[in-house]
């Protein structure tokens, strides 16, 4: 089943991104802006997983838009920045400012699409960067909570998994087609095997884990006729837990440069 990417389009061109966009079943567009302030307001309320950013928007430029996800998110979306200036260092600029990929403005209308679906499924964003250890030690804490076993093949898996899931689900749906070959290119190993390496992880920890801890995590959520969740509901279960738990420390007063 193909899930498609939720999409905002910030550009004053948008209409005619947006008709290229909606040919693509890869994508969802959840609506656009041709202004940067309209623009800002829709993402916070929206939540894409994809942003259009054009660099040329009136009122607030695509770099001052970058600058306030950078403050206003845990988990922004992933951004493709279509640089009107035919310079490199715009291109540079976009990176270093958290865009996940900038491109010169494209010459035909659907030359961008290639690079958006290779955009939407970057696992960590450039704009969440300094947020990727917050994520790492939530993870590395969840799983000695469950005490995993770290010997195991799978736990090395399934801490990347959770962490990149939390600021990018849209890696588990499929999971065969996503999630596994991205671990597998990380981990040089097939697909099949990180299937197979996360399974018997998590069937182990379903068995010999703390029961208190398995319960307050998943609760009532798993299938009773079968006993012990799926490899996809015990990686999102946990990556929610870490996504809500990154955003209470990400925004408290006393959160600094990674840490409490």
């Amino acid at each position: 089943m193909l899930i498609s990417t939720h999409t905002f389009i910030a550009s004053p061109d948008s209409e005619a991104l947006e008709k290229v966009l909606l040919q693509d079943p890869a994508f969802h567009c959840l609506g656009s802006a041709q202004n940067g302030k309209e623009a800002l307001q829709n993402i916070l309320s929206l939540s894409p997983d994809l942003l259009i950013l054009d660099s040329m928007l009136p009122g607030m430029d695509g770099f001052s838009l970058l600058e306030q996800l950078q403050k206003a998110l845990f988990t922004p979306p992933r951004v493709l920045f279509l640089c009107r200036m035919k310079e490199k260092s715009w291109l540079e600029k976009a990176l270093e400012m958290g865009a996940d990929m900038a491109l010169f403005w494209p010459d035909e209308n659907d030359g961008w699409l290639l690079k958006a679906k290779e955009c939407a499924l970057l696992p960590l964003s450039a704009l969440s960067g300094a947020t990727e250890s917050l994520r790492l030690s939530l993870g590395d804490a969840l799983l000695e909570s469950l005490k995993m076993d770290a010997s195991l093949r799978g736990y090395a898996y399934i801490r990347e998994s959770i962490a990149a899931l939390s600021c990018a689900p849209q890696l588990l749906w499929p999971i065969s087609y996503r999630l596994y070959p991205y671990l597998g290119k990380r981990f040089s190993a097939s697909p099949s095997s990180v299937e197979r390496a996360i399974r018997t992880a998590v069937e182990n920890t379903w068995l010999h884990g703390p029961l208190p801890v398995i319960q307050s995590l998943f609760g009532f959520s798993v299938d009773a006729d079968r006993g012990k969740p799926t490899n996809a509901e015990f990686l999102s279960m946990l990556a929610e837990h870490i996504r809500r738990e990154g955003e209470r420390i990400y925004f408290h007063p006393s959160f600094k440069g990674g840490a409490l």
